[in-house]
């Protein structure tokens, strides 16, 4: 697929790695991080205050300036992204913990098995496919962890 080792998972099904002249199965993660990138830059833009908006009536005589709700849509959707970011950084970190072999190390130190698992399973198969689709399952994991309140599990 063209893309260096560092940015592929070594296929599963064949054992064949990148830098061997073989053939990747899989592009990793790349696409969330750019999704993540590109919702960063959306709550950049519903950071504007609310207060920029007003609008003059009646020849400048008053002064309409409707911020509350405008402001409380802004907020519904950097809040709506922002668990949207944490998704992608959650199914980011289920994934280099799986291909580095390290789940049951990083369980037996930790207390992030319960993470790992809600994680894994909100995720379902999507996590083990090579080069899937991740839509529906980040919005699983984002629901899964505003819902679960996972992190109050595993927080030492």
């Amino acid at each position: 697929n063209g893309l260096p080792a560092m940015l592929a998972l070594p296929s599963r099904y064949s054992g064949e790695y990148a830098g061997h002249g073989t053939r990747l199965a899989s592009s990793g993660l790349m696409m969330l991080q750019v999704v993540s990138g590109a919702l960063v830059s959306e709550n950049r833009i519903f950071a504007s205050p609310s207060s920029a908006d007003s609008i003059p009536l009646s020849a400048n005589q008053e002064d309409v300036v409707p911020m509350a709700m405008g402001a409380a849509l802004k907020l519904k959707n950097v809040v709506r992204n922002a668990s949207r970011i944490i998704a992608v950084e959650a199914l980011c970190a289920a994934r280099a913990v799986e291909i580095a072999g390290r789940y049951k190390e990083l369980c037996q130190k930790t207390k992030l098995r319960v993470f790992f698992d809600r994680v894994a399973r909100a995720c379902g198969p999507a996590l083990d496919k090579q080069d899937s689709g991740f839509s529906a399952a980040l919005e699983r994991v984002s629901r899964t962890l505003k819902e679960d309140k996972i992190g109050q599990d595993f927080l030492c």
